[in-house]
């Protein structure tokens, strides 16, 4: 489609040439009637022909406005240029109040962004109403308003019309939605994960299942292993015999937990969430238990389950970290932001005891 410019090129081309503008099937604008045969065509040409010609031209014109200027202004100049043959005089006043229209309304819309602006209490409502739908509980003082009030600046200045009040208060809740959407998908995406996480869980996990994994971080050899599924009953290896800690004679990477006169060798090494080295310790020595079985379960689907966390981190992780990266969110609502989660159960316990310290070290760090 030919813009408003290439009338003002084409038209002037035309005249200096002698000839005259039309449009060809493609909707492009040619010149005619120029050259040796070009004027003999040009001679043989009747009034409906010219008249024809004049309204595709006009058509095209007008489709021009109202791709510049908008439909408002495409309407008014209808009237202008009804009946009157297109001259590079005509469109250079039609483009001189184009522009004047433009700087009115761009001057008009304004006056609306303004409006909106100054209107805190009328502003606020809509955001916390638009925030509400989307099942967010912050409001709008807890935002820096200035990239949103951008947002809805631009919504209103490219229309090439003066908006309405009512149109206005669209484009403001279409600012304020997008401006929120990425806090909408985050939580929408993270609650997503975090059940397809919790079901694989809970089809895999047991008490049985926790026992197991944890003789495989309890001890490192296979004898050692054997020796806790043999003993896992046995009530000399409970709270009331516990005596203490030894270090291992030989080897750093084991210790020693005495049972009165009977001894039991665990690992060492360091690992995390995983049943050794000094989480290990503890719960031998902080644990009330009647046997080895029963110091294992009571960690089944809390804080200290580490299948339960090993399924539930790959969620509340990367979720902190895009908290974290929102970069136009203020540091206490990021935080806000993290303690929504917080009491939301997982297994037996909750994200904030389970995860908590480590959510907030990531987003405040």
């Amino acid at each position: 489609m030919p813009t408003i410019h290439d009338f003002s090129r084409t038209i002037q081309q035309a005249e200096q040439r002698g000839g005259y503008l039309d449009v060809n099937r493609q909707g492009a604008l040619e010149i005619k009637g120029t050259g040796f045969f070009g004027k003999i065509a040009s001679w043989f040409r009747t009034a409906a022909d010219v008249a024809r010609t004049n309204e595709r031209v006009m058509h095209a014109f007008v489709d021009a406005l109202r791709q510049r200027y908008g439909q408002d202004f495409a309407d008014e100049s209808i009237s202008q240029l009804r009946n009157t043959p297109l001259s590079s005089r005509l469109v250079a006043q039609v483009i001189q109040s184009g522009g004047e229209h433009q700087e009115m309304v761009r001057a008009l819309n304004q006056v609306k962004v303004n409006e909106l602006a100054t209107k805190t209490e009328t502003f606020a409502n809509l955001f916390r109403d638009v925030a509400a739908e989307r099942g967010c509980t912050i409001s709008l003082e807890e935002f820096n308003t200035e990239s949103l009030l951008d947002g809805i600046r631009k919504g209103i200045e490219q229309n090439k019309h003066v908006v309405s009040t009512e149109e206005a208060y669209n484009i403001a809740r279409s600012a304020i939605e997008h401006f929120l959407k990425e806090i909408y998908g985050l939580f929408s995406g993270f609650h997503n994960d975090l059940e397809e996480a919790l079901s694989i869980l809970n089809q895999t996990h047991s008490r049985e299942n926790l026992i197991e994994v944890s003789i495989q971080t309890m001890s490192d050899e296979v004898e050692g292993r054997n020796f806790l599924r043999e003993h896992l009953d046995d009530s000399k290896f409970c709270k009331e015999r516990f005596t203490g800690i030894e270090s291992h004679p030989t080897d750093s990477r084991k210790f020693i937990a005495t049972f009165g006169e009977d001894r039991i060798t665990f690992s060492n090494r360091g690992g995390g969430v995983e049943i050794r080295g000094s989480i290990l310790k503890q719960k031998l020595t902080g644990y009330s238990y009647r046997n080895l079985r029963e110091l294992i379960e009571q960690d089944y689907l809390t804080s200290r389950d580490n299948m339960l966390l090993y399924a539930c981190g790959p969620v509340i992780t990367p979720f902190a970290h895009r908290i974290k990266q929102m970069e136009a969110l203020p540091q206490d609502l990021k935080n806000k932001l993290a303690m929504q989660i917080m009491d939301r159960p997982i297994g037996n316990t909750t994200i904030g005891e389970a995860f908590g310290k480590n959510i907030l070290e990531i987003i405040n760090t």
